[in-house]
């Protein structure tokens, strides 16, 4: 994980072989579990680099079942955008809050995002984009999420899975 590891819902690492579905002790894919994202939001997250002067040049949605097929996130984000990138302490901090709807919705499967900056590539944990929408909400705020009830959210914000 980068430096110190940042306890974030959806973590990023320098290398592709840190996330849990590589790992050497999750084979056949029997220790990981899914994050899960409606089709019209990302899942917020935070990076920390150092300090320097370079924006994000790239940000991309990698599709993991389809052979690595990628989407233009940038182009996805609404404008004003909400990934900024704040300095405190000689770091910087890439944040994205997922406080208002893409501008496309993402198809479902399981994902993956890749930012670079020119300089450093960063890789999320796997995460699975699901067949509901965000209504605006942020995630702790959902009672129930989708039609068919299979994922809910109780009081505790604990995910019950109905299903």
């Amino acid at each position: 994980m980068i430096d110190n590891y940042l306890k974030t819902g959806l973590p990023f690492y320098l290398d592709k072989t840190k996330q849990n579905y590589r790992r050497r002790w999750c084979y056949d894919d029997i220790c990981t579990f899914k994050l899960f994202a409606p089709k019209d939001r990302l899942l917020p997250f935070q990076i920390k680099r150092t300090t320097r002067i370079d924006t994000i040049t790239e940000m991309n949605l990698v599709c993991y079942n389809d052979n690595g097929t990628e989407t233009d996130l940038l182009a996805l984000l609404p404008t004003p955008t909400t990934l900024d990138i704040e300095t405190a302490g000689g770091y910087d901090w890439i944040l994205y809050y997922a406080t208002r709807d893409l501008t496309s919705l993402i198809e479902c499967g399981d994902y993956y995002i890749e930012i670079t900056d020119g300089i450093q590539t960063w890789y999320s944990e796997i995460f699975h984009v699901g067949d509901f929408l965000s209504g605006g909400k942020t995630a702790a705020s959902y009672g129930v999420v989708g039609a068919d009830q299979q994922i809910a959210i109780n009081n505790n914000d604990i995910l019950n899975f109905n299903g």
